[in-house]
């Protein structure tokens, strides 16, 4: 326009954009500088403090697997109470801190009645420590849920991050070792910029899992049980007779010791001594002597074996990055608390189809049949579509499936499609979109 432009220097900054671009991206990026060993010689790094001894320090990532109904929520709804209160978890004192637990599968009224129970299971009083994301019906996919959780977590701060379940956000196919990896960067985001530990649950893969190491029996890729700095493995355990009677007997003991208490408060314990109180058929005698209603103490019998056909065994295994391996942990799992089975009367019992680990001379796996692939691979279309699906809508773009997979074009998910007879898609091109039938 009208003002002057002056020449202010010359022969400065770099030589060629080449030399420029080099220069900025170095300049610019977030990744840590080179360090010498020099520089740490004589000055020993202190390690993170512990936050549940034994196990894992904080700003690490855990991971817990399970088989369905093994009371995976439930064990995770217990170390989120006991990090927020500083109280033991499987028998260690967990560290206090606070706690941001992501919820994306149960309802939310459900969710809290089962937290409420827990404290109340425990004779504890909840204190501020605790807060919940309830995500049920707004989970998107992980690398998309990060930016937005960190944004919100930064105003709490927490020590501890939980993700509850993993599959509600999973980016990308399970089986794929390249995918997962990008998905599991995602749980490094978290702790790296919140300075928090990650705690996340997954489910095991089909079939018995007696026969494998506990870093394999996680569902998909191994990566999910590579990546994680602490696995803690649950199986369910195949109960005896002998165990569920010995069980029952001793709830049978302590139920109807109760109603005595309650019956004949003044004397009972001139009626019971130490080895009546650990003996049914004595319990049971002394009671039908001294309680009229011979119905209630039927009732309570009834109820007290009832409880016990509710309970299940489950053995706790962990393959750790930074600890010792610890000896696997047999707890009862009786809403809605998990407890140490202190008698070691679960200790001789075996997993489901409880076998050899395969390897030389020990035989092999049976190959996959076209069918049991068609079924894993629908099984995984399905976790894509339910991640991507948006509150609302009944349908996901194809663009958006070619995304997930990392796909160039819309062939790949047009073939899921048209072997998936629980979907239909509207064009065979990345403008269609794809729905259940």
């Amino acid at each position: 326009g009208e003002h002057k432009q002056f020449l202010i220097d010359t022969n400065i900054g770099k030589t060629s954009w080449a030399e420029w671009k080099e220069w900025i991206e170095a300049s610019t990026d977030d990744l840590p500088e080179f360090q010498n060993i020099s520089e740490i010689w004589g000055k020993r790094p202190a390690l993170s403090p512990e936050l549940i001894p034994g196990i894992l320090r904080k700003g690490r990532k855990m991971m817990i697997v399970g088989a369905s109904k093994t009371g995976k929520s439930m064990l995770l709804s217990e170390l989120a109470i006991a990090i927020a209160e500083g109280t033991p978890w499987l028998g260690r004192l967990c560290a206090k801190g606070r706690v941001l637990y992501v919820n994306l599968e149960i309802p939310e009224d459900t969710f809290w009645n089962r937290i409420i129970d827990i404290y109340e299971a425990l004779g504890l009083t909840a204190g501020s420590n605790l807060t919940v994301w309830n995500l049920r019906g707004y989970a998107t996919q992980m690398d998309k849920l990060t930016p937005k959780l960190i944004r919100r977590a930064r105003k709490i701060n927490p020590e501890v991050v939980i993700i509850d379940p993993i599959y509600k956000v999973l980016t990308g196919d399970e089986n794929s070792a390249e995918q997962m990896a990008r998905f599991c960067n995602e749980f490094d985001k978290l702790c790296t910029q919140l300075g928090a530990s990650t705690i996340y649950c997954h489910h095991h893969s089909k079939g018995a899992q007696g026969g494998k190491n506990s870093m394999d029996r996680a569902s998909g890729s191994g990566v999910f049980a590579r990546d994680a700095d602490a696995l803690l493995d649950m199986t369910q355990l195949n109960l005896t007779e002998a165990v569920i009677t010995q069980e029952k007997n001793k709830a049978v003991c302590k139920y109807l010791l109760s109603l005595l208490q309650q019956a004949v408060p003044i004397d009972w314990q001139e009626l019971v001594s130490q080895d009546d109180a650990l003996s049914r058929a004595r319990m049971e005698e002394i009671c039908r002597q001294r309680i009229a209603d011979q119905n209630q103490v039927s009732r309570i019998i009834a109820n007290a074996e009832a409880a016990v056909e509710e309970m299940i065994a489950v053995r706790v295994e962990g393959t750790l990055r930074e600890f010792p391996r610890f000896k696997p942990i047999d707890v009862w799992f009786q809403y809605p608390l998990h407890y140490m089975d202190e008698t070691g009367i679960l200790g001789d019992l075996q997993l489901p189809e409880d076998r050899p680990p395969r390897g030389p001379g020990r035989g092999n796996s049976p190959k996959e049949t076209p069918e049991q692939k068609q079924e894993r691979e629908n099984k995984s279309f399905e976790t894509a579509f339910n991640s991507l699906l948006e509150p609302g809508k009944n349908t996901v773009s194809v663009k958006s499936l070619m995304e997930y997979y990392n796909v160039a074009d819309a062939r790949p998910i047009v073939r899921k499609v048209d072997k998936n007879e629980n979907f239909f898609i509207t064009a065979k091109t990345e403008n269609g979109l794809v729905g259940r039938k």
